[in-house]
């Protein structure tokens, strides 16, 4: 009883936290978002691109709940503005990896600068000018971390690893990829945060970055397939080994609530942070429950079939299940307060 009842306190407080956050990105976005690029002026956004940065920059305010909750206090008008800027970044750089590496064939020179990468590749100068904009501002204590958090997110994406022309990749390959490639970005955003990062924190976002890039590759399949990339969901998946992708996912999700927990004397802090993380393992099971019936009933899963692979989220019968997902005690008790 009183088990049910500290779990549906944190998720009380993660959905507070989750809604603060986001509403105040969608006033800062609307209000100072663009102007805090500083853009030249010969290099406009044009709609697809303010479209799509839009996209990554809510997609960070993710990220900024995680951060926020832990700590106990919101963003700044600092941290927003490195946010933004950082957000912009990763939204033309994947662009512009994907777009470069076809032309490029010793991708492997590019190791550890960025910034050559993307002097040659990136005729406008966007990529270079917001990363200046980081770095302007970057507190002085992530500096050093920061770089090599976007050495190994740059290396990844450079490299193009996961390619399907490229080299076949083992499962643990694959594995450690996705978890290097998700902590390496979650820990790049964290070095945006004033405050001292503890090599717990650490840890703990690492795993956490794993956790949610293992979660976008789940949700990600059909789009992965189409566009040649392999993720270690697409191969699982492709193996018929749905079983073993729950397995690793779940343990993945053990290991990151424990990391979180973990990582702060602030108990109750910790307890809310997990309960954000819980809203997206949440709907992840959801994807896996469909991919497990359509197996079910096909004999395998049909990858090409964007109709059938592709669970939205905007329907009903998704977000109810979800609902019970999030609100279902898990035998680790996920959402466990010391």
């Amino acid at each position: 009883m009183l088990k049910g009842i500290r779990h549906v306190y944190h998720l009380l407080l993660a959905t507070s936290w989750l809604v603060f956050t986001f509403g105040q990105a969608m006033l800062y976005f609307r209000k100072k978002g663009l102007s805090d690029l500083s853009l030249p002026h010969p290099a406009p956004l044009n709609h697809q691109e303010k479209k799509r940065l839009k996209h990554y920059f809510y997609g960070t305010a993710f990220l900024a709940t995680l951060f926020c909750a832990l700590r106990g206090r919101s963003r700044n008008n600092h941290e927003r503005q490195r946010f933004s800027n950082l957000s912009a970044l990763a939204c033309f750089f994947d662009d512009l990896a994907d777009d470069w590496r076809a032309q490029d064939d010793a991708s492997i020179l590019w190791h550890n600068n960025p910034e050559q990468y993307g002097a040659v590749a990136d005729e406008r100068g966007l990529s270079l000018h917001f990363l200046k904009n980081v770095h302007e501002t970057l507190p002085p204590i992530h500096a050093n971390q920061f770089e090599n958090c976007l050495h190994r997110v740059f290396n990844i994406e450079a490299q193009g690893r996961q390619q399907t022309h490229a080299q076949v990749l083992s499962i643990q390959e694959l594995s450690d990829i996705t978890q290097e490639k998700g902590g390496s970005s979650v820990l790049l955003f964290r070095c945006l945060m004033d405050n001292a990062l503890s090599d717990q924190e650490r840890a703990a976002w690492h795993l956490t970055g794993g956790l949610i890039q293992l979660c976008d590759d789940i949700f990600d399949v059909w789009f992965d397939h189409q566009a040649g990339v392999e993720t270690l969901a697409l191969r699982l998946l492709r193996n018929g080994e749905l079983t073993l992708l729950e397995s690793m996912f779940q343990t993945q999700v053990s290991m990151t609530y424990k990391a979180i927990r973990a990582s702060s004397d602030h108990h109750f802090r910790t307890g809310t942070t997990v309960a954000i993380v819980h809203f997206l393992v949440s709907i992840t099971r959801v994807c896996l429950s469909h991919y497990r019936r359509t197996q079910k009933k096909l004999g395998q899963l049909p990858l090409h079939n964007r109709h059938v692979m592709v669970v939205d989220m905007e329907r009903w019968p998704n977000r109810i299940e979800a609902g019970r997902e999030l609100f279902r005690l898990s035998p680790i008790d996920p959402i466990k307060s010391d």
